[in-house]
């Protein structure tokens, strides 16, 4: 049956609404869906570390989400990096068919470049729900740049500086092209404004402003960089939400993987780290504070965005892997010292937590893959997923038959104009940084 859908489906191209009313009924309504969703990010937070918080008060928004609704792992995929992952989630396609492989590739004339926005062989839910007239904004997501034009707000990850931070040089990488960081051009402006107003949403303040007990290698100025801008995601996501009430928005905060990256000495057991790494009891204590408290202080940014959702909104938070104790670099006098990482197996899979209207409260997740994000939010939404996507709806959004088109694959992607990048050099030092490149 579902092979005569695709087949009949095939027939004509992708096009307007009145077009996938004619190839299949429960396609396009006549108005965009009155359905909200909140999509939310949060880079390598990992269920080893939120369950035992959550049971401890310590997480009190997510404790709610995960109470309301479902929660479980999110199994992701190998290698483990996240450009590909993200990209996955934002496309229900797997890499080699979105395209975004790793971090960087080969240009033809031998220089290492990052991929961009452009690199993406296949239109993201952002692209799909804007062509089903959906209101939809994306922030700070992997590999929105240059931003595209779609029916919302697109802030790219070119536009935070401590996001971009370092992904040049750490990948040794050539600049790519820039221009606009922010689509509608008219909304940079006032992007900028927001990210840079010196407000905190939460009641914590930066932890990484003075060394304390911090391990000796700690490079404090980047974390407290990842710190700001954490704030500043949550800063211009809350205005855009004030806005331009969009139906559906994805909001990325890279946060809790920079951190862990640095400080998982202080979660995980000492005898995973050799001798060098060793810590005394108050930098081992003062490492897992800072870490925990990071995951609070998430955790609280998570709460300032979901004040504008009610129950029956669709909220999903998910990560894209775990972490495990990954000593990389010379603990005595090496500049790049990192104790987490996510290399194996082990680390994986991801986090999930759903609540919304028809998920049933306080249950479990099992086999939801990466694959499934996309599926799992046009079902929600009552709109029709793509047959040849590699994910499905999840369960907790019912059971097949699940309206269908053949492909999203020939929506046309508009984007700002690029001309030449002043942060992608930034963007490759952090990524060095991180010990993704050499």
């Amino acid at each position: 049956m579902k092979r005569t859908m695709r087949e009949r489906l095939a027939v004509g191209r992708l096009g307007s609404c009145a077009t996938l009313l004619a190839l299949v009924a429960a396609c396009v309504p006549a108005q965009a869906p009155e359905r909200r969703a909140l999509v939310i990010g949060l880079d390598g937070a990992t269920l080893a570390v939120t369950r035992p918080l959550i049971a401890a008060g310590r997480l009190p928004h997510l404790a709610r989400l995960a109470e309301a609704g479902v929660h479980g792992p999110l199994v992701s995929s190998l290698p483990i990096q996240s450009p590909r992952i993200w990209n996955t989630i934002a496309t229900g396609k797997t890499p080699r068919r979105h395209g975004i492989l790793s971090f960087t590739f080969d240009a033809a004339n031998g220089e290492r470049r990052l991929y961009l926005s452009r690199h993406r062989k296949v239109p993201a839910v952002w692209n799909i729900l804007s062509q089903h007239g959906v209101k939809v904004s994306a922030v700070n997501w992997w590999n929105t740049w240059p931003p595209e034009r779609i029916n919302g707000v697109m802030v790219s990850d070119h536009f935070f500086p401590g996001q971009l931070s370092g992904r040049e040089d750490l990948f040794k990488a050539g600049g790519g092209e820039g221009g606009p960081s922010v689509s509608p051009i008219d909304w940079e402006a006032r992007a900028t404004q927001v990210a840079e107003r010196d407000t905190n949403p939460t009641a914590f303040e930066n932890p990484f402003l003075e060394r304390g007990n911090l391990p000796r290698w700690t490079h404090l100025g980047s974390l407290a960089d990842v710190f700001d801008t954490d704030r500043r995601v949550a800063q211009v996501a809350l205005e855009i939400a004030e806005a331009e009430s969009p139906q559906v928005l994805m909001v990325y905060f890279p946060g809790i993987d920079r951190v862990s990256h640095s400080l998982w000495i202080g979660v995980d057991a000492t005898h995973n780290f050799p001798p060098e790494f060793r810590l005394t009891d108050a930098e081992r204590t003062a490492a897992r504070n800072a870490l925990e408290n990071y995951y609070a202080y998430t955790d609280a940014l998570v709460g300032h965005l979901l004040a504008g959702y009610q129950t029956d909104d669709l909220v999903i938070v998910l990560s894209d892997h775990g972490f495990e104790a990954h000593p990389f670099g010379d603990p005595v006098d090496g500049q790049l010292v990192l104790t987490g990482g996510h290399e194996s197996p082990a680390a994986r899979d991801g986090l999930l937590i759903a609540r919304g209207r028809g998920i049933p409260p306080g249950g479990g997740l099992e086999g939801m893959s990466i694959r499934d994000v996309t599926p799992t939010l046009l079902a929600w939404l009552g709109l029709p997923i793509g047959a040849d996507m590699d994910g499905s709806p999840a369960h907790f959004v019912g059971t097949a038959p699940f309206a269908e088109v053949a492909s999203y694959d020939d929506l046309a992607i508009e984007r700002e104009s690029a001309e030449a990048s002043a942060v992608e050099g930034e963007i490759v030092e952090q990524l060095r940084g991180l010990g993704y490149l050499e």
